[in-house]
């Protein structure tokens, strides 16, 4: 039977029976947004860089409330950002209400440094203060206009803005208000620095009225832009019908275009604008840009890593001459380390966790030692709830001899002498791993688990982070679905020192790559996952964006794309799926969902749409 509604919790509804309202509403509160992430206090800070150096501040949970904190690792400082009693006290006085010093009424602010003097500036009922932090006198600031809207991009130095108007770029001098058009050629489907349709989020964003800054960068001294212009007119169509709005009964169509592969693809072009004199040059290759290198300094470049022994996942900081010598792992211990390196690019602020163990955060100097102890994440509140740790496992793929890896999920009334089913959440890759290497408070997972079931995520064999051979194993080969058949080896090994995991009861959900997942694990494996709930698949590689499945299916698209669509198994289908769509999706099609259905409905006439 296929049932074709909104993704929900169709799955617990096959594999157990109904359960009291309060057991919901204890798996509600396991959500990321249910409430027992709030329970852990001192986790996660966010360094807000004070005037582009290596020292910041930060808001912190704590015991009692919040506080914000001061950090210079130079001087191995860290202390209260200011006096909060007294300035709790100074904000009650002018803004006429009470101001608790260990809740203070804002969750952020403006620091601001002139010589001597610190100030900080703060929203308290509706009117922005801007208060001394040695007399801890607070005066009103005047309300100003914004000299910029959500459509323009300023440069860094703030006397200029881009804007787009007409296909074309503009320029705006914040100064005079004086506006220049940098281009004059520009026209639909054709433009400057503007938004592709194929971005998987055209009609999102147009729909909602969402900003459109110009898609450009700004050089670092204000004076220079790089822009893209997009040629999409050779670019077939794709259509969108939207059923339901508010111009009346008559559905409204929704047109882009979107390249699949074989399709003809947008063309680029780069250009570089100088401000000053107005001259437009047209670059002669675009610039590379290094994601895992923020920052490039002393002859070292910074970037994740792994060491031998260890989870290949986990992320480490290194250093390493650029003559390719001297490699140096500056973060040894055993966990994930998810690092920020300061504006001034002295100090890094380091973020230490596993699934299974709690945060602790430290600044680092660039040798890589800990200089200053930040904050140690208090989770006693947690676990007061039951929450109970996740438990990550390794296995052997399907070859028996890769090394693949899991995470387990279970209730907080967890019982061994009980046997459980598992609901696993599949996103297959091939450019993302799924299964979480840092901590994590409140997950779909957990919730799910709350529910009376194992929550489970494996990384097979295609998705990436490890060897070129773990990755190639996916490489024109999709319909592997991020090693389906390591999933199942897995099941088999770990069940084997786990009695509790019911292996006559597996159901599977995703969205997405994960929605393809979900319904492959149905048909190419229907005697081991019994039921699965997929959402918004791209069920068949050849509608969908092309960059995408060309870059790891293969080009020219050939036989091997046929073999990756979920409908040529639709005869294999024994449990019980449930296929969910969205009529607007601009990044899979619902045409795949659709195509899918009457594959299945043929082969099984078992569909209630």
């Amino acid at each position: 039977m296929i049932t074709t509604m909104s993704l929900a919790t169709a799955l617990l509804a096959v594999l157990q029976p109904q359960m009291p309202a309060a057991t919901y509403a204890r798996a509600e509160r396991m959500l990321p947004t249910g409430g027992v992430a709030g329970l852990v206090l001192r986790d996660r800070i966010v360094p807000q860089w004070i005037a582009g150096t290596d020292r910041f501040w930060y808001r912190i949970s704590t015991e009692r409330g919040s506080e914000f904190v001061y950090v210079d690792p130079a001087r191995k400082i860290r202390r209260p950002a200011f006096d909060h009693g007294r300035l709790a006290g100074a904000l009650a006085k002018v803004a006429d209400t009470a101001v608790v010093a260990d809740s203070l009424p804002f969750t952020t602010l403006r620091w601001q440094e002139d010589g001597k003097l610190t100030r900080v500036e703060v929203s308290v009922r509706w009117k922005t203060w801007r208060c001394d932090l040695a007399s801890y006198q607070c005066d009103a600031v005047a309300p100003t206009k914004p000299a910029t809207g959500p459509n323009d991009l300023p440069s860094p130095d703030g006397k200029w803005a881009l804007f787009l108007e007409n296909h074309n770029l503009w320029v705006r001098n914040l100064t005079t208000g004086e506006r220049r058009a940098l281009t004059s050629d520009g026209v639909d489907l054709n433009e400057y620095a503007g938004y592709l349709g194929s971005s998987t989020e055209w009609v999102t964003n147009v729909r909602n009225g969402y900003p459109a800054p110009p898609v450009a960068r700004w050089s670092l001294d204000s004076k220079r832009v790089l822009a893209q212009r997009i040629d999409e007119r050779q670019v077939p169509e794709l259509n969108l019908l939207q059923s339901v709005h508010d111009g009346g009964v008559r559905p409204k169509l929704w047109s882009f275009r979107f390249p699949m592969p074989g399709d003809s693809t947008s063309r680029g072009t780069w250009w570089i604008f100088d401000i000053p004199t107005g001259r437009t040059t047209a670059a002669d290759a675009p610039a590379m840009e290094l994601p895992m290198v923020p920052s490039l300094q002393f002859g070292e470049a910074w970037w994740g890593g792994r060491e031998p022994g260890r989870d290949p996942y986990l992320l480490h900081l290194y250093s390493i001459g650029f003559d390719g010598y001297d490699l140096t792992l500056l973060t040894p211990e055993p966990i994930q380390h998810e690092v920020t390196l300061s504006a001034g690019g002295g100090w890094v602020v380091d973020r230490m966790s596993r699934p299974d163990v709690a945060p602790v955060t430290v600044a680092r100097s660039l040798d890589g030692k800990i200089v200053l102890p930040l904050e140690q994440a208090e989770v006693t509140r947690l676990l007061a709830t039951g929450w109970k740790w996740p438990e990550p496992f390794v296995a052997k793929a399907a070859d028996g001899v890769t090394d693949v890896y899991g995470i387990l999920y279970k209730p907080s009334n967890f019982d061994s002498t009980k046997k459980y089913p598992i609901i696993e959440e599949i996103y297959p890759g091939p450019q993302r791993t799924n299964v979480p290497k840092g901590f994590v408070a409140g997950s779909d997972d957990q919730s799910h688990a709350e529910l009376g079931v194992i929550g489970v995520r494996i990384d097979g064999r295609g998705t990436p982070l490890r060897s070129k051979a773990f990755h190639t194993y996916a490489y024109g080969h999709l319909d592997n679905a991020g090693g389906l058949e390591d999933h199942i080896a897995a099941y088999r090994q770990i069940a084997a020192t786990r009695p509790w995991l019911d292996l006559d009861r597996v159901g599977i959900y995703g969205s997405s790559g994960g929605g393809f997942g979900s319904v492959r694990a149905m048909l190419a494996y229907p005697d081991f996952y019994k039921v699965a709930v997929s959402a918004s698949g791209n069920h068949d590689i050849r509608g969908y964006l092309g960059a995408w499945g060309e870059t790891y299916q293969g080009y020219p698209p050939g036989d091997n794309y046929l073999a990756a669509a979920n409908w040529t198994l639709a005869k294999n289908l024994k449990g019980k799926l449930m296929l969910a769509f969205g009529e607007l999706d601009d990044n899979v099609p619902p045409a795949q969902t659709l195509q899918l259905i009457d594959a299945l409905t043929k082969a099984t006439r078992g569909t209630i749409f």
